[in-house]
């Protein structure tokens, strides 16, 4: 069996916002470079088993996916982690993760700690915008009894509702 080193030239986590809506895509671009014992770039089709963890080295995967099929050329891959099996929104939870990479049966060491992008810092400040840190308090604290709380929902029973208008002349006038 060939032994395999890993290079890893490139994580990029795309934070990709379409429109205006606010969703970041389940999926993380990765690429990374492979070659033989002897430093020579692969060109063949592997199998990668991809395992994120909560530590450098034991412990259970807390997430993994199976790539078949990937294409190496000139020892560099291209492919998007998570398009298979999706990531839990609770998987980067500021937390270090750590990535480990099964070529072929040979696990890959050692495992590479995953870090951000430099703009993903700024998606911190959703935990704190000013409107969602009070926004709980102030439905609950002053109630007018006329909107209901319902686990993540929130509804008006009587009357209309304006969005962009102070008399709205439907249920829900925008």
């Amino acid at each position: 069996m060939k032994a395999r080193t890993l290079v890893i030239t490139l994580i990029v986590i795309l934070l990709v916002v379409t429109g205006t809506q606010a969703d970041v895509p389940a999926y993380i671009n990765f690429a990374g470079t492979l070659s033989d014992s002897t430093g020579s770039p692969l060109n063949e089709t592997v199998t990668i088993q991809f395992s994120i963890f909560a530590d450098s080295t034991g412990g259970s995967a807390l997430w993994n996916e199976t790539q078949a099929s990937v294409e190496v050329a000139d020892g560099i891959f291209n492919l998007y982690l998570g398009s298979l099996t999706p990531m839990s929104t609770v998987l980067f939870d500021g937390s270090e993760r750590w990535l480990e990479m099964i070529v072929d049966s040979e696990t890959l060491v050692p495992r590479q700690l995953l870090s951000s992008v430099p703009y993903g810092f700024r998606t911190e400040e959703a935990d704190h915008a000013t409107t969602a840190d009070t926004a709980d308090i102030a439905l609950t604290s002053t109630p007018d009894n006329d909107w209901t709380i319902d686990a993540d929902t929130i509804y008006h029973e009587n009357g209309n509702v304006g969005i962009g208008t102070t008399t709205p002349s439907a249920k829900l006038d925008v």
